[in-house]
C-alpha cells in the first residue's frame, strides 16, 4: 500500500478554511435575515399608519374625502387674494396712484 503524502496539518488547514467559509456564509445569512426583518417591520409600521406598498406602487389610506373642483378653485383664489394683499402692504409692489406717482418722479 502506498504511503499518504498528506499530513495532519493539511487536514487541519482544510477544515479551518471550510469552517471560515461556513462562518462567512452564516454571517451573510444573519445579515440578510436582519435586513428582511427590518423591512418587514417598516412595512408593518407604514401599514399601521395608512401607507401600503406593493408591486404596483404605494397607496395612502385617508379618512377624508377628496377635494371637489369648487373647493380647490375657492382655496386657490383665496390664496392668491391673500398673497396680493400681503404684497401691497409690504410696499414691494404698488398699484394705482402710487405707481403713477413713481412714474412722475
Amino acid at each position: 500500500m502506498a504511503k499518504s503524502i498528506t499530513s495532519w496539518s493539511d487536514y487541519f488547514s482544510g477544515l479551518f478554511t471550510l469552517a471560515i467559509l461556513i462562518g462567512v456564509g452564516y454571517v451573510a445569512y444573519m445579515i440578510h435575515q436582519g435586513i428582511q426583518s427590518g423591512v418587514a417591520g417598516a412595512k408593518k409600521s407604514m401599514k399601521d399608519s395608512g401607507l401600503t406598498m406593493d408591486e404596483t406602487g404605494m397607496s395612502v389610506k385617508t379618512d377624508r374625502r377628496g377635494v371637489t373642483t369648487e373647493e380647490y378653485v375657492t382655496a386657490t383664489s383665496q390664496a392668491m387674494l391673500n398673497s396680493s394683499k400681503r404684497l401691497a402692504k409690504s410696499g414691494a409692489v404698488s398699484f394705482g396712484k402710487a405707481a403713477e406717482a413713481a412714474k412722475k418722479k
